[in-house]
């Protein structure tokens, strides 16, 4: 019998299944010694993965007739890429994608979060890290950092800490928008409203006011507006001019004409920024007649047409075909031409670039994704009532399905 020191460990096979897998498995960890047990460790971490490659299959839809094919594209705005940790800058397609990473993150991102904004004009990139912002010039030159970022969200008091999970940047890239808590009184968390000047490389503090519920820059870029309630069951906007913080003005509701919004991609739902084209499966629409095929469509000019039929395994499950619209997985590239998403099949698991005009798909990686610009000025809203959160079905009305 070996030491302690010579043994293996058998990790359980949490660390390859998903969860749906790992429902259908029950497993521990074994100590495994000596030569031997180093050989059944290496047959038995082979045999978990073909299984969770198995039970995987199992639980996925097949896609009919899956044909991927390599196409050019091209982004009306720079992006940025990542694929693992590594972020490369592009000027607007994988050709001008840079060399070498720009930037290496310290931890892969959650999918449900974004943590990089890029500025208006494209020029500054800002990354959440572990406990900080870190801001970098699109090449990735280290510009400043911004110390002692939150890690819950804004309702959790975190005394001196800066929220981050919706960054706003001004309309002329020249300011970024910081709200920290500052205290309690009363069981009321006081937050601090400053801005980050991008020239001074200083924090310029404004206003303090009870627990900020949402805040934009104008579209001068010359003072905020921020709401917050007054009382249990009021809330109100308040105007802070930036050269004169002393001068606030209260507004019942934000003024939309006025305002600049920087947007995080996934609040545009499966909706292009032109508010055209919608993309999703008959879930989403609706209508889960029979009549209707599983898979994706693309709905634009009262038609709904069928880009990629699936065989589902349940009623509803055409639905794990395609990635959440609610998380940063699925969203239209700027101009409103290529969409990507994130695809769960037994053909393919991992995200793929949808030409919506030509309809071809292509397989771009499995931990792949794309950050740019999106503000108020890219996107079409309904001045009265804007929705960003998606199409309803009872918006549908289309006249022609294409199969």
């Amino acid at each position: 019998m070996a030491d302690d020191a010579d043994a293996v460990i058998l990790l359980p096979l949490t660390t390859f299944l998903t969860a749906d897998s790992y429902a259908a498995v029950n497993s521990t960890a074994v100590p495994i010694t000596g030569t031997l047990g180093t050989i059944k460790l290496i047959l038995m971490k082979y045999l978990t993965i073909l299984l969770s490659i198995f039970l995987l299959s199992c639980s996925s839809p097949s896609i009919i007739d899956y044909k991927p094919e390599k196409f050019k594209f091209k982004s009306d705005k720079p992006f940025v890429f990542r694929k693992d940790k590594n972020l490369y800058f592009s000027k607007g397609n994988f050709d001008s994608l840079s060399n070498k990473p720009i930037y290496t993150l310290d931890n892969t991102p959650s999918y449900y979060e974004e943590n990089i904004f890029i500025s208006p004009n494209s020029n500054y990139l800002l990354i959440k890290e572990t406990d900080q912002l870190v801001l970098l010039d699109i090449h990735g030159k280290p510009i400043d950092k911004i110390e002692k970022t939150k890690k819950n969200s804004f309702g959790d008091f975190e005394r001196n800490r800066y929220r981050w999970e919706k960054i706003q940047w001004s309309k002329d890239s020249k300011f970024i928008l910081l709200i920290k808590d500052l205290r309690k009184e009363k069981g009321e968390i006081i937050n601090l409203l400053s801005i980050y000047d991008i020239n001074t490389r200083k924090i310029i503090s404004l206003v303090e006011t009870p627990n900020i519920v949402n805040s934009r820059f104008s579209n001068n870029s010359r003072s905020i507006y921020y709401s917050y309630f007054k009382t249990p069951n009021l809330l109100v906007v308040n105007k802070v001019d930036i050269d004169n913080p002393k001068k606030i003005i209260e507004f019942p509701e934000f003024p939309k004409d006025s305002i600049f919004i920087c947007f995080l991609k996934y609040e545009m739902g499966n909706r292009s920024y032109d508010r055209k084209v919608w993309i999703g499966d008959k879930w989403e629409l609706g209508y889960n007649h029979k009549d209707i095929k599983d898979g994706v469509y693309i709905y634009h000019e009262d038609t709904l047409k069928l880009i990629m039929r699936c065989i589902p395994i349940e009623a509803s499950s055409s639905r794990q075909l395609l990635s959440n619209h609610e998380n940063s997985l699925s969203y239209f590239l700027p101009g409103n031409k290529y969409y990507k998403f994130k695809n769960y099949s037994k053909e393919y698991n991992g995200s793929l670039l949808l030409n919506t005009k030509t309809m071809k798909y292509q397989e771009i990686g499995e931990d792949v994704e794309f950050y740019f610009s999106i503000t108020s000025q890219d996107i079409a809203i309904d001045k009265h009532e804007p929705n960003l959160s998606g199409m309803s079905p009872d918006e549908f009305h289309f006249k022609t399905i294409k199969y």
